[in-house]
């Protein structure tokens, strides 16, 4: 394996949270000392902190604003006032967001998948693991 993708493979583990540093540099037969250095210049813990903007998260900030417009809406048809069409478009485009966010699987989603899969193989064998890795590592090549 060359440098470059031992090194993506060292970080593709390494955001999944699911690896100790030992075992990164077990499974790219690379120090721990070179993962600290290509940790430290990626800066990825950065990105790490990044993808736990989950799509749940998002869905639960969307269905808040919608809920919030909702109730500003309820409150003028209380009053007989009538919804103007800004209000009416952010309605019809929080639902859209919403609508897509419940519908698509993010490479994050498909990580965590894949990660949860590969930890529960690990426990029985770590050879298959580590094949299962490399071929979902491959995979997740598609989308980058």
């Amino acid at each position: 394996m060359a440098r470059n993708e031992k090194r993506l493979k060292a970080k593709q583990l390494f955001l999944t949270g699911q690896y100790t540093q030992k075992e990164i540099a077990e499974i790219t037969e690379t120090s721990e000392k070179t993962l600290s250095t290509w940790k430290k210049e990626d800066d990825w813990e950065s990105l790490k902190e990044s993808l736990l903007t989950t799509r749940e998260n998002e869905l639960r900030r969307l269905y808040k604003m919608l809920r919030v417009l909702n109730d500003a809406i309820d409150d003028k048809a209380a009053g007989n006032i009538p919804i103007n069409s800004k209000e009416a478009d952010s309605v019809l485009k929080l639902t859209a967001a919403i609508r897509n966010l419940e519908l698509e699987t993010s490479i994050a989603d498909k990580v965590e998948v894949a990660t949860a899969f590969i930890d529960y193989i690990r426990k029985d064998d770590l050879e298959m693991s580590k094949k299962i890795a490399n071929l979902f590592d491959g995979f997740l090549k598609q989308f980058v």
